[in-house]
């Protein structure tokens, strides 16, 4: 369980560098201080002591990363 929590968490930390770079791209503000509170196990859904189930071939048949959502409203 282990390995696949620290996938996870890996998962995590690829998808916040992007979608810093994102809002960056943008042209919203990001604060380089600020982002020393954000950390890849941060997250209500990581969880050390349950399943984790995702699609293996769905996962694999993509190619670079998922899109980012948007939040609604924007």
């Amino acid at each position: 369980m282990n390995l696949v929590t620290n996938i996870v968490i890996t998962w995590y930390a690829v998808y916040i560098a992007y979608a810093i770079e994102q809002l960056k791209a943008e042209g919203h503000p990001v604060n380089d201080e600020d982002l020393s509170y954000q950390w890849p196990t941060k997250f209500a859904s990581i969880n050390v002591h349950g399943k984790i189930s995702f699609n293996i071939d769905e996962e694999l048949k993509r190619k670079g990363l998922r899109p980012l959502r948007k939040p609604d409203g924007c």
